[in-house]
This record gives C-alpha cells, sequence and structure tokens, in this order.
C-alpha cells in the first residue's frame, strides 16, 4: 500500500498513517465528488501517479467521507494538494494546478 506502484491510493483514516510513515514521497489530493475544480484535476492526479512510479506515492482523500482527516490537515478549499515526506508537509496548494506545477513541486524533492 505504500510502494509508489503508479496507482492513486484511497486513503482513509484506517491507512492514511501508514501511508504517511513511508519515507516515499507522498502526494495527497484532499477533493469531493461536488467539486467541479476536483474533477478537472482527477485526470492530473492520475497522470502524476503514472509518471513518478517508484518515487511518489499519490493518493486521494474524499472529505465528504473523511471529514476528520479534512479537519485533522487544516483543509478550507477544494481541491488541496499537499506533499509530505515521512509525515512532514512540505507544499500546500490549493485548487487545480496544471500538471507541469505539480511535477515542479515534486522535482524539488526528488533526486
Amino acid at each position: 500500500m505504500t510502494e509508489a506502484t503508479g496507482k492513486v491510493v484511497y486513503l482513509t483514516q484506517r491507512n492514511i498513517q501508514r501511508v504517511m510513515d513511508s519515507k516515499t514521497l507522498l502526494v495527497v489530493d484532499f477533493w469531493a465528488s461536488w467539486c467541479g475544480p476536483c474533477k478537472t484535476l482527477q485526470p492530473i492526479i492520475a497522470e502524476l501517479a503514472k509518471t513518478n512510479i517508484g518515487r511518489v506515492t499519490v493518493g486521494k482523500v474524499n472529505v465528504d467521507d473523511n471529514g476528520n482527516l479534512a479537519e485533522q490537515f487544516k483543509i478550507s478549499a477544494l481541491p488541496t494538494i499537499k506533499i509530505f515526506l515521512e509525515g512532514k508537509e512540505l507544499e500546500h496548494i490549493e485548487g487545480a494546478a496544471p500538471l507541469q506545477l505539480l511535477q515542479k513541486k515534486l522535482d524539488k524533492y526528488l533526486l
């Protein structure tokens, strides 16, 4: 589950800590099904996972189903993307960012 497999991992209260503790760079998309910009971001998030196999774990948190996680991570706008390493937040991006911007942010932390 914590492997950077190229597939998006759906995160919940049950599995998020295991993924957060990983030594792999983690991108988390906080979204909701009713959010238009979240739908726009969906293929971008999938592409990030595919183009960073073995280097980045990409996860999604549905805030409607996991309100406690939205509160825990202080999500105030959707979509919000957070980048973590070993549980520490490195970046916080609000809105539907383009693939190039997200990849550029990731590249800062990938050696």
